[in-house]
């Protein structure tokens, strides 16, 4: 899913999907990144893990859930631009959405 120019979002989850393209284009107004950026949700958990093998060279942001610093590590050995990692419920982006 294209949000701005060169920004995509991946996620295999449709309520992530959702969730996040909403609070994306809430948040960055009119930011357009310089070169493609690929935002990868690992919803459900090990989809960041394949769509990272097929994007050699592109940048990405990688945003999971899981709660194990293992599962973190393996993901950072693909090599993603950025890793937002950590426990958080839906129901706190929610709630932070909200209180914009």
């Amino acid at each position: 899913m294209l949000l701005v120019p060169n920004l995509t979002l991946e996620c295999d989850d449709p309520f992530w999907t959702q969730m996040v393209a909403s609070v994306l284009k809430d948040c960055l107004g009119t930011w357009q990144p310089a070169q493609p950026t690929v935002f990868i949700v690992d919803e459900p958990w090990g989809f960041a893990f394949k769509s990272l093998k097929g994007l050699k060279g592109q940048t990405t942001i990688v945003l999971t859930r899981n709660p194990s610093t293992e599962y973190w590590e393996d993901l950072y050995s693909l090599r993603p631009n950025i890793l937002l990692a950590g426990e958080q419920s839906h129901e706190i982006a929610l709630q932070c959405r909200q209180n914009r």
